[in-house]
């Protein structure tokens, strides 16, 4: 049988959002800890006012966290750490990511714990395409006087690149989701990036508004539309827009 919005339980949502905080929070901290390294010294910490925008992605609000609390720490250059977090957090959301679409043919294929995978997928689908649209809209257009060419700053390649990861990892997530459109037992990796392929290259969408059986996957489907324009419109106003 295909995956239906008796899936969707409710029941499942807290307990899924929850644990997604802690691993989310968890994989952060760890890697703040590594960067930071253990010669740095922890000042004082007081907590910053984020905007209403931070409290639509777990991810977006725990990264920015992470990166003002740099401002309470002894560096040698704050700079060049802060880019050096932002280039560990990129490839490490690539990293769950993957993961997490792994995870989510296994449990389609064998029928394991599908209502739990469904939410969790979704819930990393919205925070992680939110927080990518936050991010490169903010940095070029508004507030592209915060990022200076200082000594250990990320360039305008630095930046392309990580524009690069994250339309990898949007390709990755929203296979991740469409796997639950097939049958059980059926679903596949090739297939499932297949369909997302189509879907963010805008070549074959028709493809995959045939296999949905509710809307709410279409509407998602439309969100990695968006998210993969703003990161091809951002990418290229980076390149025209830096000196070096």
């Amino acid at each position: 049988m295909n995956i239906s919005l008796m899936h969707f339980d409710p029941n499942y949502l807290g307990g899924t959002f929850l644990l997604y905080f802690f691993m989310v929070y968890l994989l952060k901290y760890i890697i703040f800890l590594i960067v930071i390294k253990k010669s740095s010294h922890y000042n004082i910490y007081c907590a910053k006012k984020y905007s209403f925008l931070s409290l639509l992605s777990i991810d977006y609000l725990l990264s920015s966290k992470f990166k003002d609390m740099l401002d309470f720490y002894q560096l040698d250059n704050k700079t060049k750490t802060k880019s050096n977090l932002i280039k560990s957090f990129n490839l490490s959301n690539l990293l769950l990511t993957f993961t997490i679409l792994i995870a989510s043919i296994i449990s389609v294929n064998y029928n394991f714990h599908i209502t739990f995978f469904l939410w969790l997928c979704s819930i990393r689908f919205i925070s992680r395409l939110i927080e990518i649209s936050l991010a490169f809209y903010r940095d070029v257009i508004i507030e592209p006087e915060r990022i200076k060419l200082e000594d250990g700053s990320l360039n305008k390649f630095s930046r392309i690149k990580l524009a690069v990861n994250s339309y990898v990892e949007v390709f990755l997530i929203s296979a991740s989701l469409y796997t639950f459109t097939f049958k059980i037992g059926t679903a596949g990796l090739f297939t499932s990036l297949n369909l997302s392929f189509g879907v963010g290259t805008l070549t074959n969408t028709s493809a995959l508004l045939n296999r949905f059986n509710n809307p709410y996957l279409e509407t998602l489907m439309y969100l990695q539309i968006f998210t993969t324009l703003v990161l091809v419109i951002m990418s290229f106003a980076i390149y025209i827009s830096r000196d070096k």
